[in-house]
């Protein structure tokens, strides 16, 4: 197994996370299935091995596209390993997706779009080229950063740096801050603010705010294991132990406790490379 996370170069930093590469030998899978959960971010998948299978509760599998948008997401669903897996993932930051896509985000709420139907915004032939790359440098310093700076403008900037001072208010409060001051923030009537905050991240401010408390949940329990679910719970704001649980389920479908057994503490959300 291969698992490696690589930083954007500087001119990107401002709207993409990281980058992530993950290859899988058929004979090595981890398990049959992962659970998938909101982390508040919207990724560009690209498969250069065998395709994984989406499963959401109660629906059939549907195989993924050879390469894909997934937007914000309000619900876990799991995802199959289908032989040899190889994927190449953009992570962007929650309103960066929008400074390369025309299109609003919350077009792709709770959707993994496939590439080829949003015209020639990403070139069907750049899936083939990063599935032919010989190695994972040349898929994402050649090909992929190339591209996204290729597509990167100053149509979307002046609302993309208002969103942005705000939302690193949220991450430093860990989701526990109001609406109401955050459009205070970006010196917009909260109306405003909710509108472009739709548009980019594709979520509402609250449901934003909901995942990213519950995200920094695991990042606070990967480095505070011992602690009780209790302790975690007003740790992290949750001052309500039904409202604790209630996201939990919600959102992984599980309780506190079967999520820590049953998924890493780890967040993609928080996470620093």
């Amino acid at each position: 197994m291969i698992y490696k996370l690589l930083k954007p170069t500087e001119i990107l930093s401002p709207f993409v996370h990281f980058y992530w590469i993950l290859e899988i030998d058929s004979s090595l899978a981890l398990s049959a299935k992962q659970r998938i959960i909101p982390n508040g971010c919207v990724e560009l998948i690209f498969h250069f091995g065998d395709r994984l299978k989406t499963i959401f509760p109660n629906k059939n599998p549907e195989q993924q596209p050879q390469s894909l948008i997934s937007g914000q997401s309000t619900r876990f669903y799991d995802v199959e390993q289908c032989g040899k897996t190889g994927m190449l993932s953009i992570l962007f930051k929650p309103h960066g997706a929008r400074m390369f896509f025309d299109l609003p985000i919350c077009d792709i709420t709770n959707q993994n779009v496939d590439l080829s139907l949003l015209g020639r915004q990403f070139a069907p032939e750049l899936t083939e080229k990063i599935a032919l790359a010989g190695n994972h440098e040349t898929r994402i310093s050649i090909i992929v950063e190339n591209h996204l700076i290729s597509k990167l403008t100053d149509k979307h900037l002046y609302n993309s740096q208002r969103l942005s001072r705000t939302i690193e208010i949220i991450n430093h409060q860990k989701g526990l801050v109001s609406v109401s001051e955050l459009a205070s923030i970006a010196c917009l009537s909260q109306k405003q603010y909710n509108s472009i905050f739709h548009d980019f991240v594709g979520l509402h401010p609250k449901e934003f705010l909901k995942i990213v408390r519950l995200q920094y949940v695991f990042h606070h329990h990967k480095h505070q294991p011992n602690e009780s679910l209790t302790q975690i719970a007003y740790a992290c704001g949750y001052y309500d132990q039904a409202h604790f649980v209630n996201d939990f389920r919600s959102l992984t479908g599980f309780t506190p406790k079967q999520c820590f057994t049953k998924c890493k503490s780890e967040s993609d959300y928080f996470l620093e490379i």
